[in-house]
């Protein structure tokens, strides 16, 4: 089973279309970067943005993406590969044989820790040793493809591709 990323977007990022000229994506990158900022945006209590209510660390993760995205965007060749990137992600995205919420998955009670199947309940993250639990689901060729329930934490969904036959499903919360 091998996942397929789903790459940040950064012309959402930064709140530009694909076809932004580099002056258009100075000028976004510009009002975002005022806009979060972290020294700009902090009150004297070190802990949060005085106009947003965000957190110190949520406001430098926001200004790392905005510069990432702007320091990608600007460069002709980083911008190049990275829109390629991009569209063949799209491509790999268009061939999802199916979607599967992930409640189906949990419902077959099957979970593998350490490569050894236990019985668990649908709601564990970890088993006592703390490894990583997995959803078991059986691919259309016959292949069980193990799910990593863990990343459903921070994702929405995960894209994955069975090993065996190659055939693409979304798992989505």
């Amino acid at each position: 089973m091998s996942s397929v990323g789903t790459p940040v977007d950064l012309y959402a990022v930064l709140g530009v279309p694909r076809t932004a000229t580099p002056a258009e994506i100075r000028a976004a990158y510009r009002a975002l970067a005022l806009r979060y900022h972290p020294d700009r945006n902090i009150d004297t209590s070190d802990t949060v943005n005085t106009t947003a209510g965000e957190s110190r660390q949520t406001l430098i993760d926001k200004f790392d993406a905005i510069q990432r995205a702007a320091d990608t965007l600007l460069d002709e060749a980083l911008r190049k590969d990275y829109d390629q990137k991009l569209e063949a992600q799209e491509a790999k995205l268009a061939q999802v044989h199916s979607e599967i919420n992930v409640e189906e998955l949990l419902e077959c009670e099957e979970h593998v820790a350490n490569g050894s199947q236990e019985q668990s309940a649908p709601d564990d993250d970890e088993d006592s040793a703390g490894a990583s639990l997995c959803g078991v689901y059986q691919c259309r060729c016959g292949s069980a493809m193990h799910v990593p329930l863990a990343e459903f934490q921070s994702k929405d969904s995960l894209v994955i591709e069975c090993d065996a036959c190659s055939t693409i499903y979304k798992f989505v919360v």
